[in-house]
């Protein structure tokens, strides 16, 4: 049987079975086989996890754990003819099920910290040891793993100790934060199906509407050739959609395109912010019937109301809402979780469609290039959004709809697609719908600015010179700064977002100017 026919396989017996260690235990190792580290880190740690509830005498979870457990001590013991129910109320069999979810507990530790090695977490992978190995100090594997990723990790803090010269910019805990992230590759997994990989027709109507509208008809959205001459996976080369906004009509110099309003941000404090666009709320703000939520105008709550707000009323989030003032984290991933917590509360709001076909999620595409990879932690991209969602009310283990290859995808689209402003006084995220239609160009015609000094995730984009009709709006990805470094620095920087090389005119006839240059180039 192929790991291809085992992972289907388990994947329905998880279906019929989720709260059973050892299932999520041998799909994560299936995973592990299939170069998906990502995922196994995934089900290693809902194993783990499962596991720690059912010692817990009030989680809702503990009999479901014991009973499966039970099940299978019934089914091996064919002679003693005892129902799971007998076993769960005699001491002995209870002493039984320790037993079994103790050896489970072994191989889940195990799992677990090689999938982060795998994922280069080492930092990540040597704490697991460290937390949960006080019972398995004897584990022959789990020694031998741990001086792999011990020598793993010092080499990499090796590497640092070079990059902290380069790094004096950044601030200690977010310096921190990124020596402790590993990175993985971003692949479309193999079992996506077409309508999650591109977006559906009925999405790119309501897109061009949209941008119609913001735009008052100057634009519109087209195919765009910006990718050709870039390498693509070959699996995924057929279903790309790439587009992007072109001029309907000639445009003058510093005229305005259009203005985008942001379906989502967030801001690392948000105290006094609107959580719908995050400029400052006025004096008098605009009150949710529902609740106690401010919002700074009335657009601004019927787009909360829309997409996110049902799924968090009435809850509180204070490690979410405070983490930045606490010091749990940087600046950068306390925006970054609070934007999270938003994007999933929307997709929970909409439990008759698939989470990747959920309005806001669904206007977003990944990077799918040969040489893409993002950071990945196991706090940051598994345990903060099974958190999330446990406080949204899902069931993280029954509720296949929220697998963790379906969290990934999220992750990764957001990553992707998002606008990130810092600024010493605050630092800012947002999802503007319009503007990640923008390609870039190192040789932009277009550019954009924030709308008032408010801190309003809205942008008003305008022309940097005379453009004709038909032509393809561009944007830059990156700063002015960075625009006017040489093109392998900017190549360098842009493969953040492109994967590979950027392939606009600028890059290419530089690039062409270099090889004129170079003595060696016949």
């Amino acid at each position: 049987m192929s790991l291809q026919e085992d992972l289907r396989n388990l994947t329905n017996d998880l279906h019929l079975r989720p709260y059973h260690p050892s299932k999520w235990l041998a799909r994560g190792i299936v995973l592990l086989k299939l170069r998906f580290p990502e995922l196994a880190v995934g089900d290693g740690y809902k194993a783990c996890r499962l596991i720690e509830v059912s010692r817990m005498q009030h989680s809702k979870y503990t009999h479901y754990v014991k009973l499966e457990i039970a099940i299978d001590l019934c089914g091996r013991d064919t002679s003693a003819c005892r129902l799971p129910t007998e076993l769960l109320s005699s001491s002995r069999g209870q002493d039984q099920i320790r037993s079994s979810l103790c050896e489970v507990e072994e191989k889940a530790i195990l799992l677990l910290a090689e999938a982060l090695y795998f994922a280069n977490c080492f930092w990540e992978g040597l704490e697991v040891i460290r937390e949960k190995s006080e019972r398995l100090l004897d584990c022959k594997e789990l020694v031998r793993l741990r001086k792999f990723i011990r020598a793993a990790y010092n080499d990499e803090e090796k590497e640092h100790q070079v990059d902290d010269c380069i790094m004096e910019d950044i601030m200690p805990l977010e310096r921190e934060e990124q020596r402790r992230d590993g990175e993985i590759h971003i692949r479309p997994y193999p079992w996506m199906t077409a309508d999650l990989l591109s977006r559906a027709p009925s999405v790119m109507a309501d897109i061009k509407g949209n941008l119609k509208a913001a735009s008052k008809s100057r634009c519109t959205l087209k195919s765009s050739n910006i990718r050709e001459g870039m390498p693509l996976l070959d699996s995924y080369e057929k279903k790309i959609d790439v587009f992007g906004i072109f001029a309907t009509t000639d445009l003058a110099r510093h005229r305005r395109v259009l203005v985008d309003r942001s379906c989502m941000c967030a801001v690392d404090n948000p105290t006094n912010c609107c959580s719908s666009c995050c400029e400052i709320l006025p004096a008098e703000p605009i009150r949710a019937k529902c609740c106690k939520a401010a919002f700074c105008s009335k657009s601004c709550l019927n787009r909360a109301m829309t997409f996110y707000h049902a799924a968090i009323c009435g809850k509180s989030f204070p490690k979410y809402e405070n983490a930045f003032q606490t010091g749990a984290v940087s600046a950068g991933r306390a925006a970054d979780n609070q934007l999270l917590l938003r994007v999933l509360a929307c997709a929970v709001s909409f439990p008759d469609l698939h989470p990747l076909n959920t309005p806001i999620i669904n206007r977003m595409t990944s990077l799918y290039e040969r040489s893409a990879v993002r950071r990945f932690s196991l706090a940051t991209d598994i345990v903060l959004p099974l958190e999330i969602l446990e406080q949204l009310g899902i069931d993280i283990y029954a509720n296949h709809d929220y697998d963790t290859w379906v969290l990934q995808t999220i992750l990764t689209r957001i990553r992707n697609n998002i606008r990130v402003c810092f600024t010493p006084e605050k630092t800012h995220v947002a999802i503007n719908p319009l503007f990640t239609f923008f390609n870039h160009s190192c040789q932009p015609n277009v550019t954009y600015e924030r709308d008032g000094t408010n801190w309003s995730s809205t942008l008003r984009l305008k022309t940097k010179c005379d453009i004709k009709a038909e032509d393809e709006l561009f944007l830059s990805y990156i700063s002015k700064e960075d625009l006017k470094k040489p093109v392998a620095q900017r190549q360098e920087l842009l493969r953040a977002w492109l994967g590979t090389n950027c392939q606009c005119t600028k890059c290419k006839r530089e690039e062409q100017e270099e090889l004129a240059e170079d003595p060696n180039y016949v």
